[in-house]
């Protein structure tokens, strides 16, 4: 497929107007009905809070080496330590980048294969369902796409050139900011740049090299300050804090046959190993075992669910024409460089969240690969722009059939999720959040349970399934009259309030991935009818 190399035209641009306006109204919409946030949102969530309070980069726990920089700090600087702020600018923060990193992703895709191929990457990144709903979480990974996509657009230069010097140094630093708001952009930043140099041409190589060096410097420059954090908190050089507990909830997955390993197991297997490369020497061969099991999921299920019918075809596509064109080769080995996620994936276990950091690279290849098949069995332009039209048409239909169907049901529309009333309503009975406790940082964070928002190591969890009488005396020794049980129901005896138990469940519902949940009141503490 011959690349068109006229520039881009007022047309062009018009179109690519239409679609990044549909993306972004897209994403708007989910943002207008967001989904209740996750625990790690909650430290997303938390960690801005603390920076603003003067408490230091922590969540409730201590020094957050967890949750890079970039979206917390984005958070706070929106936010402040105001609490009730929190979550609609985190939220904010992930929309804007998810919409800004359609620009530099569209730049690629017309540098890869031109303006057709510019334009059915940009329709497939701007429609894709998963990409939108994303819009609206409180998660760093549309930050990330939009550092790493602006840092290969300038190693993939427009003409046949070498990268400008000052390109490879602004790269770098891109890679770096890619870095705090993911741990990935680090060596995906030192794959990509030794890509750049081994790829150029060998006239221009000597230069290439030079410029990796700048690259190199300038990543581990601009990343330096949370790396040092993370040393200074932990005792150890560590691209991020929970290489650790990723590595053993990923083996502990694998004992458990994928049901999520207990806590106190996840501790015991990291205090008894005391780290990866010991578990790795005695234990070989369930490593590598483990790793072909994360693949078959990740490539079999996680992967192709993201990428869809239309991504998967297009794929098939890109992989006809790659034979034949070596300078697609060269470029789409720069893009694929995203990839090298999935194979830290194989170690862990798979996740469709930060897999979908890596769908929109590979969705500018399906772009390609639709091109290439509609080039080659289409010979009339009119004709293959109708047919891609359709193609795209039906394409997003057939995607955006599973929301059609939660857009019919009634709950989608509910802007108060089962978990924000269950803590709206049990923090009514308490009075005020001092007497309220949990099981749950995100119940916590919704009731704005003060132990939470204050200093680390205050904030303690109910236990979970703890006996009646057990989870009573705890909450009368925090002063605390309501609480909210998630997961396992603390046994509440037939007839209670009684003598033995003087809980008594005022609300029962379900969260919205299904799992139980529970408001229990103290009573003659607390009267309330039951409902």
């Amino acid at each position: 497929m011959s690349v068109d190399p006229s520039p881009p035209g007022p047309r062009f641009f018009l179109a690519a107007a239409a679609l990044l306006t549909a993306g972004a109204l897209l994403r708007l919409a989910a943002l207008a009905h967001p989904p209740p946030i996750n625990i790690d949102e909650v430290r997303y969530l938390l960690t801005p809070h603390h920076v603003a309070a003067g408490l230091g980069y922590s969540d409730w726990r201590g020094p957050d080496t967890h949750i890079h920089p970039a979206h917390p700090l984005l958070t706070a600087a929106l936010a402040g330590s105001r609490q009730q702020a929190l979550e609609s600018c985190g939220r904010v923060v992930t929309f804007i980048g998810s919409v800004l990193f359609m620009l530099p992703l569209t730049a690629l895709a017309l540098r890869l294969g031109g303006k057709e191929v510019a334009l059915f990457g940009l329709a497939f990144i701007a429609l894709h369902p998963a990409l939108a709903r994303a819009a609206a979480t409180v998660e760093p990974e549309g930050l990330y796409v939009l550092a790493i996509g602006l840092a290969l657009l300038l190693l993939l230069p427009l003409t046949e050139g070498p990268v400008p010097i000052w390109s490879w140094g602004l790269a770098g630093v891109l890679f770096g900011l890619a870095y705090m708001a993911r741990p990935e952009g680090l060596p995906v930043g030192i794959l990509a740049g030794s890509m750049a140099a081994i790829l150029g041409r060998a006239t221009i190589r000597h230069r290439a090299w030079s410029g990796l060096v700048l690259l190199l410097g300038a990543l581990l420059l601009t990343a330096s300050p949370f790396l040092l954090f993370i040393h200074r908190a932990t005792g150890e050089w560590s691209l991020t804090g929970k290489t650790l507990e990723l590595f053993f909830i990923g083996q502990g997955l694998r004992e458990t046959g994928g049901i999520p390993p207990d806590f106190l197991r996840l501790r015991e297997l990291e205090r008894q190993w005391g780290g990866i490369l010991p578990f790795l020497w005695a234990n070989p061969r369930s490593v590598l075992e483990g790793a072909a099991l994360n693949a078959r999921s990740l490539f079999g299920r996680v992967l192709p669910g993201l990428l869809g019918p239309a991504g998967l075809l297009g794929l098939m596509g890109f992989l006809m024409a790659l034979p034949r064109d070596r300078d697609l080769r060269r470029k789409s080995l720069l893009l694929l460089t995203p990839c090298l996620t999935l194979f830290l994936m194989l170690f862990t276990f798979p996740n469709s969240r930060v897999a979908g950091s890596v769908v929109p690279f590979l969705l500018i290849l399906a772009a390609f690969g639709w091109v290439h098949w509609l080039t080659t069995l289409i010979p009339g332009r009119k004709l293959r722009l109708g047919l891609a039209i359709a193609i795209l048409g039906l394409g997003g239909i057939l995607a955006w059939t599973q929301t059609f169907r939660r857009l019919a049901a009634s709950t989608w529309w509910e802007t108060v999720t089962p978990e924000r009333d269950a803590a709206g309503r049990a923090l009514e009975l308490a009075g005020n959040p001092l007497q309220f406790a949990s099981t749950d940082p995100v119940l916590s964070f919704y009731a704005g349970e003060p132990g939470l928002f204050g200093p680390p190591g205050i904030y303690r969890p109910l236990p979970g399934a703890a006996p009646c009488n057990e989870l009573e005396s705890i909450l009368r020794e925090r002063h605390a009259k309501v609480a909210i049980v998630s997961g396992r129901k603390a046994e509440i005896p037939a007839g209670a309030p009684s003598a033995a138990c003087s809980l008594k469940v005022v609300l029962e519902t379900r969260r919205q991935d299904g799992r139980p949940l529970w408001v229990l009141a103290l009573e003659p503490d607390v009267g309330i009818e039951l409902r």
